[in-house]
């Protein structure tokens, strides 16, 4: 197997040799996370899911989840790609009942042992797009689709989005690098290492979720040390209705 193209995918892990010799493109998407959860190979600091999902990064997204389940009434959240639920358990989750959902066994095991007295809380395994195609119309109050469609083919993450749109009120998906344009390209091969920019606001994405009821940021939040201005991160969110 080749070596990813660093100029044409972003890249969240430094062990490549580790990755290159246990990894192996053509594998279901599910052995591929299953590898990169066993091997740590997402892990830069705080998350096994990688620096994104650290507490630092996740300050912005938080605050965001926590101001939306309140406007708009929000009594489930299905979280599509929990992970290994680092930053997620911070969020103030009263009464409210959560589902995180996850590919890999390996971090869904973990999250139900750590996890397992959390009120309202679950977590279940498989393809989110499964769990979506088992749910009735408007089911879903919020999905979160976070980090996610970077790292799936094109047709797996337009399936996902069709029946996240049936079935959820309203979502929370991130864009990445969403003002490049070299986008939604359908030559992304899947190996659960690498991801891609993608971007909700162009096709083919954009004639199925239509246009967000707004944007924001997600990720990194610092301070100008002179000025005091935030500077924030590149990824891109988007919040989306479709009840």
């Amino acid at each position: 197997m080749s070596k990813p193209d660093p100029n044409s995918v972003i890249h969240y892990q430094l062990d490549v040799n580790t990755y290159l010799a246990g990894n192996r493109i053509g594998d279901p998407p599910k052995s591929h996370f299953d590898f990169c959860a066993e091997n740590s190979l997402w892990r830069l600091g705080e998350s096994l899911s990688g620096p994104g999902s650290d507490y630092k990064f996740t300050r912005e997204i938080t605050r965001h989840i926590e101001r939306i389940i309140n406007q708009y009434d929000i009594k489930n959240v299905f979280d599509a790609s929990c992970g290994d639920w680092c930053w997620m358990q911070s969020v103030n989750l009263s009464g409210i009942e959560y589902t995180g959902n996850d590919i890999s066994p390996i971090i869904v095991n973990a999250n139900l042992e750590k996890f397992s007295r959390r009120e309202n809380v679950k977590f279940t395994l498989g393809d989110c797009l499964d769990y979506f195609k088992k749910k009735e119309n408007n089911s879903i109050d919020l999905c979160i689709i976070r980090h996610t469609l970077e790292h799936l083919s094109i047709d797996h993450s337009i399936e996902i989005l069709k029946e996240a749109t049936r079935v959820c009120k309203y979502a929370i998906i991130t864009d990445t690098l969403s003002n490049e344009t070299n986008v939604n390209t359908d030559d992304f091969v899947v190996d659960g290492y690498t991801a891609r920019p993608i971007s909700l606001s162009k096709s083919p994405f954009k004639e199925i979720v239509g246009d967000p009821i707004e944007t924001f940021f997600d990720g990194l939040v610092e301070h100008d040390p002179i000025t005091g201005t935030p500077i924030l991160g590149k990824d891109n969110t988007s919040f989306f209705e479709w009840k």
